[in-house]
């Protein structure tokens, strides 16, 4: 009985190699440290790729004019080089409805000076691929206080159908008819922000901070008469971020600068041959859809794993390979106890 208590203390399963076969070197050691640090930044590398997730693009067909009655958020925020009181915004659609945008949005006096100016994190013209270099873009506005300007900004509801935001001169309330000053135009304008659909703020639009400076024309006989126009494209985009969605457009841009012909003014009037600012939108028939997920955490577990057991076993056979050709190279050699002294030292 004493000695089958003895056999089982002293059996042992899986035998170590004795330390009499074991080898100390260099090389050996360099393999331990590479692999332990290869091996942190696998994990490491790993987890930051799990927590942030991945991408899955896809396409939609939606309908050009969506669900009866359904209505898409405009989020405005625009510096014309006018006083507010000589502003008139308005919202045309395809169904011929009209909104006095002015009497929704906020408008407030500023200060037209591009130096200090919000920006976004690129200009406009650089989103969209091209400088714009006519001589109207640059001749930069007056800023001191005799010349105000105005910042119009906000949220409008409008209908999921084409349509237009214009901004253009008012006209005195009991005029139907009116011949404004023209020295009072000036229809340069920065836009900060322009984006519609459910407000994204890390989503960068073509429009974001991009400017237009208009300059009167010394040959025309009505210099300020500037039309800046529009034609945005709007794609419906959906993020889904884990356990939330946002609903938001994305949208192409394409700008047209003209000088109008028109001479008299409206109440109330919209018109593209108006001088002043259109901001023309349609609804493209394809929606795109970004979907953040995770792996489940166990493929992400055994996908660690694996990939660090096969580092060890890459590490191990060129650590072995080494060893073999060393001690090809040296047939003299002997294997020594770790940490004893070789014979004749």
């Amino acid at each position: 009985m004493d000695s089958f208590k003895q056999s089982a203390r002293s059996f042992d399963a899986f035998p170590k190699v004795s330390s009499t076969y074991t080898v100390l070197s260099k090389s050996g050691g360099v393999m331990t440290l590479v692999a332990v640090v290869l091996c942190l930044m696998i994990v490491l590398h790993g987890v930051i790729t799990y927590s942030m997730g991945d991408v899955e693009q896809s396409f939609w067909i939606d309908t050009p004019y969506g669900d009866l009655g359904q209505s898409v958020q405009m989020n405005v925020d625009i510096i014309v080089a006018m006083p507010c009181d000589n502003l008139e915004i308005l919202v045309a659609d395809a169904t011929n409805d009209r909104l006095v945008a002015r009497e929704v949005l906020k408008m407030e006096p500023a200060n037209f000076d591009l130096d200090t100016l919000p920006r976004k994190r690129r200009s406009g013209r650089e989103a969209l691929g091209y400088k714009r270099n006519d001589a109207y873009l640059k001749t930069k506005p007056p800023s001191d206080p005799m010349h105000p300007s105005c910042r119009i900004y906000g949220t409008l509801e409008t209908p999921k159908v084409t349509g237009a935001l214009y901004i253009n001169y008012r006209v005195p309330q009991g005029q139907f008819f009116y011949q404004p000053d023209y020295s009072l135009l000036n229809f340069s304008h920065v836009i900060t922000e322009l984006s519609f659909g459910e407000f994204f703020s890390d989503a960068l639009d073509p429009l974001d901070g991009s400017a237009v400076i208009v300059a009167a024309d010394p040959q025309s006989t009505d210099p300020n008469m500037h039309q800046s126009h529009y034609f945005i494209s709007l794609v419906p985009t959906k993020y889904s971020h884990f356990y939330s969605d946002i609903h938001t457009y994305q949208y192409a841009v394409r700008y047209y600068h003209s000088v109008s012909k028109a001479s008299v003014f409206r109440q109330a009037h919209v018109s593209k041959d108006l001088p002043g600012i259109m901001l023309q939108y349609n609804f493209e028939g394809i929606g795109i859809s970004f979907e953040h997920y995770r792996i489940p955490f166990y493929r992400f577990v055994v996908h660690t794993i694996s990939i660090m057991g096969g580092i060890l076993m890459l590490l191990s056979l060129i650590s072995n390979a080494m060893h073999s050709r060393s001690a090809r190279q040296n047939p003299g050699a002997r294997l020594l106890d770790a940490g004893k002294p070789s014979e004749g030292h």
